[in-house]
């Protein structure tokens, strides 16, 4: 059976109309790309309330009526920045807890130095974690808080729940992990086969793009390639590159 012919015209016409396309896309790029862009993250407004060394204690200022009395405390990951959670207006769970009237603190791990490679699991959680609720409840003259922990911070949450439950109304953990002996994800198979006392002695505090490194080989594919090329489709458009950025 014959099989059927394209026009070469019809090739060609359709060349030229991706062409097109790609031009205006282009130009719609560039000129998204040379506008100033709003990229600014954690705007909602906070005071400071407490400090130790590098550690900070945000407290956010309500928007609204109060309407849950127990204050609540949020731990974010050693890792990643707590700001994660205030990108943008209309993009953040700081200010959807503000917006349902919660009296909310939140925990600025900082950058650690050198000296900071000596702290171990139990100065985070019996020391600074420790002294900040103690702060929250005389502060707010509360006898005790609700507790958020999301990702390593859950840990965190979780081992000071068990420690110190008297301070604790309700336990909250998100994306937590608690069981370490177990061979389900990459993660948990990988460091099973890595000396972490050594990587400690030899870089102190793990560099972050280690740490970065490992987690793009979860999924290098998606994180290496699909986002790039996502970014590349959809720069023109300027709500997305900033976003993006």
């Amino acid at each position: 059976m014959e099989r059927p012919k394209i026009s070469v015209d019809l090739i060609l016409s359709k060349l030229a109309e991706d062409a097109e396309t790609a031009r205006i896309k282009a130009q719609k790029a560039s000129d998204v790309l040379l506008e100033p862009l709003n990229t600014e993250i954690a705007a909602t407004p906070y005071d400071v309330v407490y400090e130790e060394d590098r550690v900070k204690l945000k407290h956010y200022r309500p928007v609204t009526e109060m309407q849950i009395q127990t204050p609540l405390l949020v731990v974010y990951a050693l890792i990643n920045r707590e700001t994660m959670l205030d990108l943008q207006p209309g993009r953040s769970v700081v200010q959807s807890f503000l917006q349902s009237g919660i009296d909310l603190y939140m925990i600025d791990w900082g950058y650690p130095s050198r000296k900071d490679r000596f702290l171990s699991i139990d100065d985070h959680v019996n020391g600074y974690m420790d002294h900040v609720v103690d702060f929250i409840l005389t502060h707010r003259r509360a006898r005790q808080i609700n507790l958020m922990g999301i990702c390593m911070g859950g840990t965190f949450s979780v081992i000071y729940a068990a420690l110190h439950p008297e301070k604790i109304k309700n336990l909250i953990t998100t994306v937590t992990p608690t069981n370490f002996d177990t061979d389900q994800g990459l993660l948990h198979i990988w460091m099973k086969q890595i000396d972490a006392s050594k990587m400690v002695d030899a870089f102190g505090n793990m560099p972050g793009d280690l740490l970065n490194f490992g987690f793009l080989l979860m999924n290098p594919a998606r994180l290496m390639i699909d986002k790039y090329v996502g970014f590349l489709e959809n720069m023109d458009n300027k709500q997305f590159t900033e976003n993006f950025i």
